[in-house]
């Protein structure tokens, strides 16, 4: 069984927030997150639905259903403006300049 806690304190620390500062964005307390964490409380739908918000991933994630981290984008609002300028800068190039662009991402995301 996936430990919904350990996933929730990955995401968390992954973006550099504090239990405070998740706790402030959901609208809950620094104890209920170090709970949550360390699977002393379950969250409700609503604070499970706003974590995964936060978190930039989906309930399903949290809750072991899928290993897939990331929320899938549903349409522009869910993109950051500098996402939003790499886009439109990629979609400005000629294809040859597109498909350098590309590599280099690549490159630069490689684990």
């Amino acid at each position: 069984m996936v430990n919904y806690g350990k996933r929730i304190k990955e995401l968390r620390e992954g973006l550099g927030l504090s239990q405070d500062e998740l706790a402030s964005r959901i609208g809950t307390s620094q104890r209920q997150v170090s709970f949550y964490e360390n699977g002393k409380n379950e969250p409700t739908a609503h604070v499970l639905d706003a974590l995964a918000s936060v978190l930039n991933t989906t309930s399903d994630y949290l809750l072991g259903r899928s290993d897939d981290v990331l929320r899938p984008l549903n349409d522009e609002g869910d993109l950051s403006s500098e996402e939003i300028k790499m886009i439109e800068t990629i979609r400005s190039v000629n294809p040859e300049r597109r498909r350098q662009i590309l590599k280099v991402f690549e490159v630069l995301t490689e684990a």
